[in-house]
């Protein structure tokens, strides 16, 4: 202003001059939202509103709605205020784009203005930023739900980069949103970037609607997907592995991918060994990914809160997964009936480079070929080293910072519904147990509470079941005894088929008080199902010694020794206080 009086103009000039421009302002943000609401003007943006146009709901009517607006490139539908519905495009669009978020960050700062824009992941944070603000600092919850490759990362990373222009690009947010890539790196399938694991950010908001602290936490990283190409025929299944391993062949300098004795293709090992061969785009520019392995692995290298000796030792240990995952062991049988072993290193003879990777001794493996199934036990020896790799990175890269806090809101993305198509395995029944019981909690908070909150008020309703979907959980809930028995030790197969567990299959009326299971340990007390995991942690090898000294147990096997006798009842004790003279 000061400036501007000096080359002669006049205050009132001044005032008159940014009025206009704070209109003219004011007036293209305008046409940006008309223009916005012109892209969305087919079919209903909200399914709440479809009672309103003289049409019967249907399942038809919310299908075609759907459809109709997916054919014209609109993937967002609301369900009232606190429902999105996304439909996966696969393709980029131009809704998340910086003229976009500008609207939406307008909407955020209270400009009366504008009117209400369309259905958005960037509306959605805006209503939870403000409700949490508004509702006596009530903490929010944003959960991103649905089947594998329905576009949950997608919305995930959207939102996080939302959050980060409102924030102007907080370091706090700056710092959360890459530690998120970078897990995404090591907890991602490299199949159009299909998230593997369980995240949890937590982000912490003052009264002003700022990041005072941020943290994250992981859970449930999928490991059958690190051996999904490993088996004893040396056939490749085709199963795309995490991310990090292809920019750890591809990206890494040469230099150090020597000293790894890695090689450049990943052909020559069968952890990353596709059918098709197609590594010329490992995965596009997708929820904020590198599509360039040189470039990513510098991310990485950058990013990373290691120290040099911390970085080099998490080199080391993902190669020697590489070449764990070259290694064969094959079982024989003699002409005098006795069983051999033999084992295949691979092409590089790693026996020498996996112990001087992991700092142990040779006899590693040969020690896994006096158990029974031992392709088994290394596959669980590579699935545990990485799931503990990953759960001490994820610890590293978790607490990000703290603050006086508000409120906050959490982020919560989970690995999405899996149909098996014949791949039973207990990680993909655990994602489909969790998904079902989220969305029973989701519905029974939704729709049950508010019928009832309706008809007590005396409104007239019409009753909706919302009973018929998770009639499995709830069985698989209060059921005694353990559903499901662990053959022979988590991580290796037991004597029976090929599938890891025993699943028995009975309804819950026909077991009565005689169940035909017996506890996986040496107490006989009956677990429910919620406690079996617990009881029962996947990530733990089964001591060496005890498992060549034991055989496998059967599912309905009693325990190798009687439960221990329980101890007296003991006497009360008595008791010593003083009683007032008569």
């Amino acid at each position: 202003m000061c400036k501007l009086l000096n080359k002669g103009f006049h205050s009132n000039q001044y005032h008159k001059m940014s009025s206009n421009k704070i209109r003219n302002k004011s007036c293209q943000t305008r046409e940006k939202l008309e223009l916005l609401r012109e892209l969305d003007n087919v079919g209903v943006r909200d399914f709440l509103v479809l009672g309103n146009c003289d049409l019967i709901v249907t399942s038809q009517v919310l299908v075609g709605n759907l459809v109709k607006r997916f054919c014209s490139d609109i993937c967002y539908t609301s369900i009232g205020r606190n429902l999105l519905l996304f439909v996966n495009p696969n393709k980029p669009l131009a809704i998340y784009s910086t003229v976009v978020k500008e609207i939406y960050a307008k909407l955020f700062h209270g400009n009366e203005e504008l009117t209400t824009p369309p259905p958005h992941i960037y509306s959605t944070i805006n209503c939870a930023i403000h409700d949490g603000l508004s509702s006596l600092c009530k903490s929010q919850t944003l959960l991103f739900s649905g089947e594998s490759g329905s576009g949950k990362s997608t919305n995930y990373f959207h939102a996080l980069d939302y959050l980060r222009f409102l924030g102007n690009h907080n370091e706090k947010i700056e710092q959360i949103f890459n530690h998120n890539l970078v897990l995404n790196y090591f907890g991602g399938a490299m199949e159009t970037d299909s998230t593997r694991f369980v995240k949890l950010i937590n982000l912490e908001f003052d009264f002003r609607g700022e990041v005072q602290g941020a943290g994250f936490e992981c859970y449930h990283l999928e490991k059958w997907r690190l051996c999904g190409n490993y088996n004893t025929s040396n056939e490749a299944i085709n199963c795309q592995n995490f991310h990090i391993f292809y920019i750890l062949v591809g990206g890494c300098e040469g230099g150090v991918l020597k000293s790894l004795n890695l090689l450049r293709n990943p052909d020559n090992y069968k952890l990353l060994k596709l059918v098709n061969k197609n590594y010329g785009n490992l995965y596009p520019y997708s929820n904020g990914l590198l599509s360039n392995q040189e470039q990513a692995f510098q991310f990485l290298k950058k990013t990373l809160p290691l120290t040099p000796l911390e970085f080099t030792s998490l080199l080391q240990i993902l190669s020697s997964i590489l070449h764990l995952g070259n290694t064969t062991i094959t079982m024989t049988t003699n002409l005098d009936g006795s069983e051999a072993t033999t084992i295949n290193y691979g092409p590089q003879n790693s026996s020498e480079i996996i112990s001087n990777l992991l700092q142990v001794t040779q006899n590693i493996i040969p020690n896994i070929t006096s158990l029974p199934n031992p392709s088994r036990i290394l596959i669980a020896l590579m699935q545990n080293i990485y799931t503990r790799l990953f759960s001490w990175l994820s610890r590293k890269l978790g607490i990000v910072s703290k603050g006086d806090k508000s409120f906050s809101l959490k982020l919560l993305d989970f690995t999405g519904f899996t149909d098996f198509h014949g791949n039973t395995n207990f990680e993909n029944f655990i994602v489909n147990y969790v998904n079902e019981k989220v969305q029973m909690c989701l519905v029974d908070v939704r729709l049950r509470l508010h019928q009832e909150e309706w008809v007590r008020d005396g409104l007239e309703w019409i009753w909706i079941d919302t009973s018929g979907g998770g009639a499995v959980g709830e069985w698989l809930d209060w059921v005694e005894g353990p559903l499901i028995e662990n053959s022979g030790g988590w991580g290796h197969k037991g004597d029976g088929d090929d599938g890891e567990l025993s699943f028995i299959r009975l309804p819950p009326r026909h077991h009565g008080n005689n169940t035909p299971t017996t506890s996986p340990h040496k107490s006989q007390h009956p677990k429910k199902i919620t406690n079996f995991y617990t009881h029962n942690p996947p990530d733990t090898l089964p001591p060496l010694s005890s498992r060549s000294s034991q055989p496998p147990r059967t599912p309905c096997s009693p325990p190798s020794t009687p439960p221990p006798t329980p101890p007296p009842p003991q006497p009360p004790p008595p008791n010593y206080s003083r009683t007032s003279p008569k």
